[in-house]
């Protein structure tokens, strides 16, 4: 009898998977995990598809294979999509502006939370209907991963109480442009670094500048404390005249350190890294810190907790949003401010211990 040809095993495929997302700094970072997870569970290629800001936080991080910045444009870019010929597109964010350009690519599946147009379109896969209110309850780096879920629910669940996530990587240079900066001042091992951020575009609940250069000033009556506060091109020259205004007006912040930081956001990384806490409004800087495991205070409004939590949830709560907010209502945040300030060093030095 002739012999039976043994046929060769198949190749494993390996899957390749396109992450869709393009937003604001506090978003991009709640992501990572998602994108950790999707890279180490499933084995895949995984290319991000976002913007500028989201491309130059990727840059050295060895779980995603490649990044485009696709300027918020997914129509214009459909034939670069193609190009990867994708088994799944993730849309952690489903907007019909979004959705309806990425339905005439040829990617395979399309991942995306429960939307009408994508639970009547064949192409699209969702979470179950049933699970919608558990996550709608989910705050913003949870829902993006429920949403990698999708591609395997079984290996997922398996996998995911397993994982080390891994953080936001910086350069050498990063780290001698900020060892470089801060060399300029007298610094003792003893004194912490407290940042302070009054910068925010997307929260309606915040201090006024005022009151944060008075929060900082407070800080700097410590010898223990060296308040910092960075900048950025937009904001600088108009933080500098409110600081000026400050200290001819008798305010006194001599231990204040400001760093002027460029569009590259992984300074800002390195810089948080040699702080000992963050102190913040909900947006991305905090959600940054967190990210990097560096203590955070959040100044927030009560409806911000549930999708804007921070990883050691401590907060002092604004009730009035900036417009209205009265100076007697920033002065008890101030106060607040600094007795919750100092049992998060006196906690974060016990434990060093």
């Amino acid at each position: 009898m002739p012999k039976t040809k043994v046929q060769s095993p198949i190749p494993h495929q390996i899957l390749k998977v396109g992450f869709i997302y393009f937003h604001a700094l506090g978003d991009n970072i709640l992501t990572f995990d998602a994108l950790y997870a999707i890279k180490t569970i499933y084995r895949c290629k995984l290319v991000v598809f976002g913007n500028a800001l989201f491309k130059n936080l990727l840059q050295y991080c060895d779980f995603v294979d490649e990044v485009h910045d696709i300027q918020n444009d997914i129509q214009s870019h459909l034939s670069l999509i193609n190009s990867y010929e994708l088994d799944y597109a993730i849309l952690p964010k489903c907007k019909n502006s979004y959705l309806k350009p990425l339905k005439q690519s040829n990617v395979k599946t399309i991942i995306t939370p429960i939307k009408i147009s994508s639970i009547l379109s064949l192409k699209c896969k969702t979470p179950s209907i049933l699970s919608f209110l558990k996550y709608r309850k989910m705050n913003m780096k949870d829902r993006s991963l429920y949403i990698a879920r999708e591609i395997d629910p079984k290996l997922f669940d398996s996998k995911i109480g397993k994982l080390h996530f891994a953080k936001i990587q910086t350069s050498q240079r990063h780290k001698e442009e900020v060892s470089s900066f801060l060399s300029k001042y007298e610094i003792k091992q003893s004194q912490k670094l407290i940042l302070i951020n009054p910068f925010s575009v997307n929260t309606a609940y915040s201090l006024s500048l005022k009151a944060f250069l008075k929060l900082a000033s407070k800080i700097a009556e410590s010898p223990q404390y060296i308040p910092l506060i960075i900048t950025y091109p937009k904001v600088h020259l108009n933080f500098m005249q409110e600081l000026q205004n400050f200290q001819v007006g008798g305010g006194d912040i001599k231990s204040l350190i400001v760093y002027k930081n460029n569009s590259d956001v992984l300074n800002l990384v390195e810089l948080i890294l040699h702080t000992h806490c963050v102190i913040s409004p909900s947006t991305g800087m905090i959600h940054l810190a967190s990210h990097l495991l560096v203590p955070t205070i959040g100044l927030y409004s009560n409806s911000e907790i549930p999708q804007w939590e921070t990883r050691d949830k401590r907060y002092v709560f604004i009730q009035t949003p900036k417009e209205k907010i009265t100076t007697k209502e920033e002065d008890l945040i101030i106060n607040q401010t600094l007795q919750i300030l100092k049992t998060t060093i006196e906690n974060l030095e016990k434990s060093l211990f």
